[in-house]
């Protein structure tokens, strides 16, 4: 069954918008007339009279409603005589009402008292709930006999209009009414009931309120009713909130035991978290959950040996969540307990928080007791906890990294670099150089090339950050350290880098020749475009002359220089290039050059089936970029494509670039 008030409400509501909607028709809006009179009393006065005229004279619903939207703002009690007038009836007393509610004059208070005897039942509901609204208490010795009332309308208006009133004898009245009122009434009497408790704790009077609300507990009264008695006892009875809350968490109820935990941050004072947690094992798994979350988020480390019990003894669910509030709460007593949880099997679901709670740990000495524990590890354990330092950052480890990227397991080993390259500063290059150098492990070498790089690359002086790759390249003798170090150097990418790389593709050494060649097609900027072009044209080697062929396409795509140094390039790479593949990549090169030239370079390749469509495409492009700058050659690339391809959305962009550089 609903609730009267909320019967009262949808009605009320719905009669002011099908009033205010015809209101929209007049020429100014009541808000504008309140306006116009602002701070001018004697302008304001006029308004109000007006507005009565308006009341006892006017017919229109529109005019009716606008004087009362403007009685509401501004009416003194000199409109009260004529509002009161209009409450008995059925058709007005809303609009009345509307008007009078918000009065802060006891006349206003008064009119609608009087009215109850006068009004017929429909009007007399709306005129209660004006009172109730008022919360008048002198209207609580009228309302208390409509209790009974034959209408069971008029009856659950005054039972919500007595819980607004917040008086003791009012809610005296709705105490005995609860035990006889008929089904129909019997939740609009327990809903008054806890709004009256209500009202007498906003008013102070906590004891009183307690009462009730005791009362509003029992078993046989609506869930929602014992939920909200229990949330006005922690409120009304505030020293007797803890003992509620530990009972509560134990109750049957579910609904009953979350409510509990959320109210627990309320709580102050030392030792309450700790109590709390004395529950936990107590309780249902869900429970436990969201109490663990409540009891992290107070931040009371107190709970900090029951969360490490829980994360190592307890269900996967209840570890998990304790992991988790771990990370939120913990500090460097915890580490080992989460290094415990994150050597689990990968299966298991608490591993990942373990992870992250290892990445939230605040506090001194955290940094330093991961080390220790990475430090005595198996293999695989001590990779994920170098992984954790690299995220938190704990520069501090790096002695011990170095160390460890000297061992000969080839994971512990990638992950120590790994980390080492965002740790390590200069003053650790010459140590990660000299790793470099003995590695074994080719599992590793990638990462450690990488590190030192990055390493390199934090040495403030740019023009020395090659120094040290270079020395330890000069002084290798092992073919794989030497290729090594160039990979290095391509990295670091510098002058001083290039022209190591550069004479080393006249090493006698195959393999260091084939590294340097990569590492120039790799090299960061177009310095190295002119070598490739040379190792291109002259090498014997058809896997470098790939090699070098891709990476000069790639420089000169992505470090542009004049247009004709760019054609003349790519003349000298197209000449080289014996595969389709190539050709489409020199193609694509010559697509960006906007100068007929390059035209000329793309045309005769329209006839090699291999390349066809990516040279009308070249074609096409090239025309574009020229049009305005050679729009005769870029017209006759145009024509040739729309009169020779077979591509119809080439011959339509062909055609309407036409189109264009015509007009």
């Amino acid at each position: 069954m609903r609730s009267i008030h909320c019967i009262l409400t949808s009605i009320i509501t719905i009669s002011l918008l099908v009033v205010n909607s015809s209101a929209f028709d007049l020429k100014h809006t009541a808000d504008e007339e309140v306006s116009a009179v602002h701070k001018k009393p004697q302008a304001r006065k006029e308004l109000e009279m007006r507005c009565i005229q308006t009341l006892k004279t006017e017919k229109s619903w529109a005019q009716l409603y606008r004087a009362c939207q403007i009685l509401r703002i501004i009416g003194t009690t000199d409109s009260i005589p004529t509002l009161a007038e209009l409450l008995p009836n059925e058709k007005l007393s809303h609009l009345a009402r509307y008007a009078l509610e918000p009065m802060p004059f006891p006349e206003a208070g008064k009119a609608l008292r009087d009215a109850l005897g006068k009004a017929g039942d429909t009007a007399k509901v709306g005129v209660i709930h004006s009172l109730g609204v008022r919360q008048d208490k002198e209207a609580v010795k009228l309302l208390m006999p409509l209790l009974k009332d034959q209408n069971i309308q008029v009856a659950g208006a005054a039972a919500w209009a007595l819980g607004q009133a917040g008086t003791s004898e009012a809610a005296q009245a709705l105490k005995e009414f609860r035990s006889s009122a008929p089904s129909s009434l019997r939740l609009a009497v327990i809903d008054a009931s806890l709004i009256v408790a209500n009202r007498l704790l906003e008013q102070g009077s906590s004891t009183e309120a307690a009462k009730i609300y005791e009362e509003l507990r029992a078993e046989n009264l609506p869930k929602y009713v014992r939920m909200g008695a229990f949330a006005g006892l922690l409120k009304a009875q505030p020293e007797k909130t803890e003992s509620r809350l530990l009972k509560a968490i134990n109750d049957k109820d579910p609904v009953m035991r979350g409510i509990a935990v959320d109210n627990i941050g309320l709580l102050k004072g030392p030792g309450v978290a700790k109590r709390f947690a004395n529950e936990l094992p107590k309780l249902p798994l869900d429970t436990q959950v969201l109490l663990i979350k409540v009891l992290a988020d107070r931040g009371d480390k107190a709970i900090l040996p029951t969360l490490i019990n829980l994360a190592e003894n307890s269900n996967s669910d209840i570890s998990t969540v304790a992991v988790k509030a771990l990370g939120n709460l913990g500090d460097a007593t915890c580490v080992e307990t989460l290094v415990h949880v994150l050597a689990k099997d990968d299966s298991s679901p608490d591993k990942m928080a373990a992870k992250e709670s290892l990445q939230w740990l605040t506090g001194p000495g955290v940094n330093e007791e991961i080390v220790k524990c990475m430090k005595k590890a198996d293999p695989v354990l001590k990779a994920e906890l170098i992984e954790e330092l690299r995220g938190r950052r704990a520069v501090i480890a790096v002695p011990d990294l170095l160390k460890e990227a000297a061992g000969n397991d080839g994971k512990v080993q990638s992950a120590a670099f790994k980390t080492l390259a965002d740790l390590a500063g200069p003053q650790d290059l010459p140590a990660l150089i000299k790793l470099l150098v003995e590695i074994k492990s080719n599992a590793a070498r990638s990462q450690a090339e990488r590190a030192a790089v990055m390493v390199s690359r934090k040495i403030e002086n740019k023009q020395n950050r090659a120094d040290a790759a270079i020395a330890a390249y000069q002084n290798a003798r092992q073919t794989t350290e030497r290729c090594s170090l160039l990979r290095v150097l391509q990295g670091i990418g510098d002058m001083k880098a290039f022209n190591v790389v550069q004479a080393a593709l006249k090493d006698k050494d195959a393999d260091v020749i084939d590294t340097a060649v990569r590492a120039l097609a790799d090299w960061p900027d177009g310095q190295a475009i002119d070598t490739l072009l040379e190792v291109v044209q002259n090498t014997n080697n058809n896997t470098h002359c790939v090699v070098a062929l891709r990476g000069c396409v790639r420089l000169l795509n992505f470090n542009p220089r004049p247009a004709q140094e760019t054609l003349n390039a790519c003349k000298k790479l197209m000449q080289k290039a014996n595969r389709a593949e190539e050709k489409r990549l020199v193609l694509a090169c010559l697509a960006k050059v906007a100068d007929p030239g390059a035209i000329t370079q793309v045309e005769p390749y329209l006839a090699d089936n291999e390349v066809k469509a990516e040279a009308e495409r070249a074609l096409l492009d090239i025309a574009k970029s020229i049009m305005k700058s050679a729009p005769k050659q870029a017209a006759m690339a145009a024509n040739k494509l729309r009169e020779q391809s077979k591509n119809e959305k080439i011959r339509k962009e062909a055609t309407a670039l036409i189109n264009k550089i015509g007009k």
